[in-house]
């Protein structure tokens, strides 16, 4: 199975969650959904997985964790010459990394006001990648 395909597939099921109000399992499947799209964007733009682990540079650093992809995307952005609203990607791609973490790991609840959110800066992220 493809990224692209995982990709389809999680932004499918964030979006039937909205329909059954199933916010927590959703704010998880954005994530990952934003998670693989920029994983796939790497690979597109030249970063093999060795070439990813040196960039990364700490050892101690899980490879593609949310830190560590957001280290490397970093790098790639001041490499590039484009117009990416880089400033927004990142405060998108760390709203749903926040907001899984709240899905999945706290007791609260993700409310339908934060899914729209989630779902908003979702669409972000794909549009730009």
């Amino acid at each position: 199975m493809s990224f692209q395909q995982k990709i389809n597939e999680n932004e499918r099921i964030a979006q039937e969650c909205k329909k059954l109000k199933a916010f927590n399992v959703g704010a998880s499947r954005a994530y990952y959904c934003a998670f693989l799209k920029a994983k796939d964007y790497l690979i597109a733009n030249g970063i093999s997985k060795q070439k990813y682990k040196q960039m990364v540079k700490n050892k101690k650093e899980r490879a593609y964790s949310h830190g560590s992809i957001q280290k490397v995307l970093y790098t790639v952005k001041s490499t590039k010459n484009n117009k990416i609203d880089w400033s927004t990607l990142f405060l998108c791609w760390d709203n749903l990394y926040k907001q899984r973490i709240v899905a999945d790991y706290d007791e609260q609840l993700i409310t339908e006001d934060n899914f729209d959110k989630i779902l908003s800066d979702l669409q972000f992220v794909l549009a730009i990648f």
